[in-house]
């Protein structure tokens, strides 16, 4: 059987805010989707999900699947005296896009624009240099501070206010990153029978700031070996040639030989590579080694890494875009990877 990602459970994920550190909401919808299929499950202290199969009771080796939940945004720091709100920049954006952008700011999602002064009062000198983000606000509307107050507080997050939905034969959200990784793995494992190896699943938090939820996942499962499931950045753009494309829609998920933070496992890789090609799956190979994964923390608890990543435009901006056949292509490996793969049959290193 074929998995097919559910799309329109994907766009209202990537719909759910859930800048790093405020996850609960997507972790909450990941839960009610998965929690009856798992044979135990909990959320650790940081808030990343945990669900296991014949984890202790499983003979072969102990294999984690990780996905992380939260995206980069903004948080509240201050209101200033005018109503207009201060923030820092939650994971890596690049300030260049933030003037101007519309945002859903808190649990609520109030309506907020980060302030921009227009371009007729902007010297003409600095029509031409990237805003200080330290000189930007956002605007919710509010006259003064005390009528900000009534509405947000210092802590909130905000996160882009985009379109979720087709764009011609693509589709295009906000926190594809990795929302789009998690949706693999659900399509993997649904419509299946329970694993009986030893298999965990782990929705890790905290990752754009630093891969935090993964430190604490990694320690406390004792893998012996985890596929990362991300997003990547496609660049396949005019003007954009050779590996500076990094990968392109339409090729397929994308495996990783090394990155900013890991050198992949060259036996667990070349297992999805021989599985995808067994099964007639496309796929490629990143050709850039910019940007870290959960999977440094696996690797450094003495797991076997691999990194399958889906190819996505505009990473850490208001709006990514996708291929659909893309995530098909990484489910279809994923499952094929997971339950015909002879690594089954391997002993624990």
């Amino acid at each position: 059987m074929t998995p097919r990602p559910d799309m329109d459970w994907l766009a209202g994920l990537c719909a759910l805010p859930g800048v790093s550190g405020d996850e609960a909401l997507v972790r909450q919808r990941v839960w009610e989707r998965l929690r009856p299929l798992a044979e135990q499950a909990w959320i650790d202290p940081l808030g990343s999900l945990v669900l296991t199969w014949c984890w202790r009771s499983g003979t072969g080796p102990r294999v984690v699947l990780a996905a992380h939940l939260d995206e980069v945004g903004l948080i509240v720091t201050g209101i200033d005296g005018d109503g207009l709100l201060r923030f820092e920049s939650v994971g890596g954006i690049d300030a260049r896009i933030l003037p101007g952008c519309a945002l859903r700011v808190g649990r609520s999602g109030i309506p907020g624009t980060v302030a921009l002064p227009p371009v007729h009062l902007t010297p003409r000198q600095r029509r031409e240099q990237a805003s200080d983000p330290d000189d930007l606000r956002i605007d919710i509307g509010a006259s003064d501070r005390e009528q900000a107050e009534r509405a947000v507080s210092p802590g909130d997050r905000a996160v882009f206010a985009s379109p979720v939905g087709s764009l011609g034969r693509l589709f295009r959200a906000k926190a594809l990153d990795d929302r789009a990784g998690v949706a693999a793995i659900v399509a993997a494992l649904e419509g299946l029978p329970r694993p009986t190896f030893p298999l965990a699943v782990a929705f890790t938090v905290q990752e754009e700031i630093g891969t935090r939820g993964a430190a604490a996942v990694a320690e406390v499962l004792g893998a012996d070996a985890a596929v990362i499931l991300e997003t990547t950045t496609a660049a396949d753009l005019p003007g954009v040639v050779g590996r500076r494309r990094v990968t392109s829609l339409g090729a397929g998920p994308a495996l990783t030989a090394l990155d900013a933070g890991m050198i992949a496992g060259r036996s667990w890789t070349e297992t999805l590579a021989r599985t995808a090609r067994d099964e007639g799956i496309p796929f490629q190979w990143k050709q850039a080694a910019a940007g870290g994964t959960d999977g440094a923390h696996f690797q450094g608890e003495a797991a076997d890494v691999a990194v399958l990543s889906l190819p996505c435009r505009y990473l850490h901006a208001p709006c990514g875009v996708m291929d659909p056949a893309d995530l098909e292509a990484e489910a279809r490996l994923l499952r094929a990877w997971l339950f015909r793969s002879p690594w089954k049959e391997m002993d624990r290193a």
